[in-house]
C-alpha cells in the first residue's frame, strides 16, 4: 500500500542554511529578540521552522532539530594527507 502524506517533503536541510539564517534559529531558541524583515519569517514560516504566535516567533519541533543540529559537534577524522575532515552524513 502506498503511503499518501498530506503535506509536501521540505526540501531544506539544514547545511543548506546560511550564517545568518542559522543564527536567527538559535536567537529565536535562546529568546534573544532580533529585527528581521518581513521576508526572512517568511523564508523561515515556509521551511516549516518557525510559527509567529501574538507577534512572537516560536520554534518548532523542526526548528528545534536545526538548532540541535547546529549546536552539536561532530568529530572530525583526518584523511590521507593528515587534513582534518568532516564525515558525510
Amino acid at each position: 500500500m502506498a503511503e499518501i502524506s498530506l503535506f509536501e517533503p521540505l526540501e531544506v536541510q539544514p547545511e543548506d542554511l546560511g550564517e545568518f539564517e542559522k543564527r536567527f534559529l538559535l536567537d529565536v531558541a535562546a529568546g534573544v529578540v532580533r529585527v528581521v524583515d518581513a521576508a526572512t519569517i517568511g523564508k523561515m514560516k515556509s521551511y516549516g521552522l518557525i510559527v509567529v504566535l501574538n507577534r512572537h516567533v516560536r520554534l518548532t519541533e523542526r526548528g528545534h532539530l536545526f538548532c540541535r543540529s547546529y549546536t552539536v559537534k561532530r568529530p572530525a577524522f583526518a584523511d590521507s594527507t593528515g587534513k582534518a575532515v568532516r564525515t558525510p552524513r
